[in-house]
């Protein structure tokens, strides 16, 4: 979708941030995991664990 996006000039700024969480699960193994996985991609990229005690 990226590739037509770009070969037609149009911008597609939530579809390239959506497929770069993507790449992150896909590099921690966790690709088969589904869309609600995505916060693991954001918690590895801030270093942050969601719910985690202060």
């Amino acid at each position: 979708m990226l590739d037509a996006a770009d070969e037609l000039g149009v911008p597609l700024p939530g579809t390239a941030l959506i497929f770069q969480l993507y790449r992150t699960l896909e590099a921690r193994g966790l690709q088969e995991e589904g869309n609600h996985a995505l916060i693991k991609a954001l918690e590895a990229l801030s270093q942050i664990e969601v719910g985690a005690p202060a």
